[in-house]
């Protein structure tokens, strides 16, 4: 079970010999809330072709971009959303809340943060290994910076803050996942994910809608189960 960035050249070009080496085991492939990376024409083919070589025994994906490119190649396929939103189902629940003052969450690891009005507090999470130039939160010694070795630390403070302005992709998934409003301020094709779940996050904050989202998962669940007691 592949989950993630699986659908894209990237991620075959490091894995295509275990893949293909599965493939010939006749083992059961699975791209699980699949996406691409760069979602070209190129990419695409690259894929498609990768795909037609090792028949998956399922795709299911993240955003309607892959499914539409990628949905047929499999035995089964699945019009989907991405796994991250069931972090929530995993950890802490959507009612999680720390015992803090209320507070904002800035992640800001490829941009300079931007202003936000706000009496709140604010906690800085850095989530990459390296310090873009442009962010300088380590080097400026920016206050309430959070680096922690432990996801957990990331989602609790996720799941908790008022608001989340970042540009990460999988930051606005871990709020949406907990409910939380959020927005995104940097540009990425691998945003297309929130299409699914009918949110457009890069113009104002946006809150989920948790029944859509519960409804989503329900119906994605209810797909792999079916599939899987049908693989035995």
């Amino acid at each position: 079970v592949i989950s993630g960035v699986g659908l894209s050249r990237w991620f075959i070009n490091l894995y295509k010999d275990i893949l293909i080496a599965l493939s010939e085991k006749d083992r059961k492939i699975i791209f699980l809330g699949g996406g691409a990376v760069q979602y070209t024409s190129d990419e695409a083919k690259f894929v498609t072709k990768f795909l037609k070589k090792i028949k998956p025994y399922a795709i299911v994906t993240r955003d309607i971009w892959s499914f539409n490119h990628f949905g047929e190649l499999a035995t089964h396929n699945y019009n989907g959303i991405d796994s991250g939103f069931f972090v929530s189902d995993a950890y802490g629940g959507e009612n999680v809340k720390l015992d803090l003052p209320k507070y904002l969450v800035f992640t800001f690891d490829k941009i300079a943060e931007p202003k936000v009005d706000t009496n709140f507090k604010i906690i800085r999470l850095h989530h990459t290994f390296w310090t873009f130039a442009e962010t300088k939160s380590l080097l400026d010694g920016k206050p309430n910076t959070f680096i922690s070795d432990s996801p957990y630390d990331y989602l609790l403070l996720y799941a908790s803050a008022e608001e989340v302005h970042t540009d990460r992709v999988h930051s606005c998934v871990a709020a949406c996942a907990y409910g939380r409003p959020f927005r995104l301020y940097y540009k990425s094709q691998r945003a297309r994910l929130f299409e699914r779940i009918g949110i457009d996050p890069f113009e104002k904050l946006v809150k989920p809608d948790s029944g859509k989202l519960r409804h989503e998962k329900g119906n994605q669940i209810k797909f792999l189960s079916e599939i899987i007691s049908e693989g035995g």
